[in-house]
């Protein structure tokens, strides 16, 4: 009876931490067998290109999580950052970075000022600032796109260089990825988020600054999504008042599927690294056997219902959003 218990003990921790890989190499398979040419170095350089500005919000919106609350204000964010770094990079050239770090770390503060000074669901109130940020991107933009004018994109070609097959946009979303681990891994905010979404009375009793971790994590998220928008601008030479859209169920998806429970005090930033793979592997099949966008955004959906499933089911099933 002990030895039954204990494989089933081993098998759930195989599927925890290496359920993100599995899923990943049987979609690359699948893919692979419908279509051969899914695998090929240049549709491997594609992927990880286009990979950077998602991971790099997705990595963001774990540490909202891992606290138990829920950011869907980041495709707002990312959109404005995207119209700003548009329209305002002719005229304040690589000035305009800080202004945007400085957008999206005021827009987190926003969110995580809100939610513990109201105790507002931030289901809610990333909801509503969301629809602030997505308003903002239309207005200045006049809901269309603007390219940046020829003079400045020659100086921007650096976003599309690589070595190899291996993108340098992407090596700054590894580099970041890293950094990000560290923070949570060695520092008290870190290992705090980890408590404060586990109990947070418990960890109000341990003496942590609960209002504190949490005005953070929503920071953190903030200035993540702002360097999403400002990569996607590069990327396009442009000012995309409606790139962020999607986004918000695409990374909630990738953090999920690398094991982040919605309730909080689990998952960890470098297990959305492979989440964000299964996301664009996904994308990028569904791209070579030309499936139509809308049932595209049916499979994702299917997708995160799938993932939260699993993930409830290994911490009981009460799902409670704070």
């Amino acid at each position: 009876m002990q030895s039954g218990k204990a494989r089933a003990w081993s098998t759930k921790r195989v599927i925890n931490d290496l359920g993100a890989l599995i899923m990943l190499v049987v979609i690359i398979g699948i893919f692979s067998a419908i279509n051969i040419n899914f695998i090929n170095a240049q549709n491997i350089k594609n992927i990880l290109f286009d990979i950077t500005p998602l991971l790099i919000m997705s990595i963001g919106a774990t540490y909202v999580l891992l606290i138990g609350s829920i950011d869907l204000s980041v495709g707002g964010i990312a959109s404005l950052s995207c119209v700003m770094t548009g329209l305002w990079m002719p005229m304040l050239g690589y000035w305009i970075i800080p202004v945007v770090l400085a957008f999206g770390l005021c827009a987190g503060l926003l969110n995580g000022s809100l939610l513990v000074r109201f105790r507002i669901p931030s289901f809610i109130i990333t909801l509503c600032t969301m629809s602030i940020w997505n308003c903002l991107a239309l207005i200045l933009s006049n809901g269309r796109s603007k390219a940046m004018p020829p003079e400045l994109t020659k100086h921007l070609t650096w976003s599309a260089l690589s070595f190899g097959s291996i993108p340098l946009v992407f090596l700054m979303g590894i580099v970041l990825l890293g950094l990000l681990y560290l923070i949570q891994v060695k520092t008290i905010f870190g290992k705090s988020t980890f408590a404060v979404g586990a109990n947070e009375r418990v960890a109000r009793m341990a003496g942590l600054k609960v209002e504190g971790v949490k005005v953070k994590a929503f920071m953190l998220s903030g200035i993540c999504s702002s360097i999403c928008g400002l990569l996607l601008s590069i990327k396009m030479f442009s000012s995309l008042p409606r790139i962020g859209d999607p986004m918000p169920l695409l990374a909630i998806a990738a953090a999920v599927l690398g094991g982040t429970a919605l309730t909080g005090g689990k998952g960890s930033v470098i297990k959305t690294f492979p989440g964000v793979l299964i996301v664009l592997a996904i994308q990028s099949g569904f791209s070579v056997v030309q499936v139509d966008p809308y049932w595209q955004r049916i499979a994702f959906g299917t997708l995160v219902l799938f993932a939260v499933f699993i993930n409830t089911d290994r911490i009981g099933k009460s799902l409670v959003i704070k």
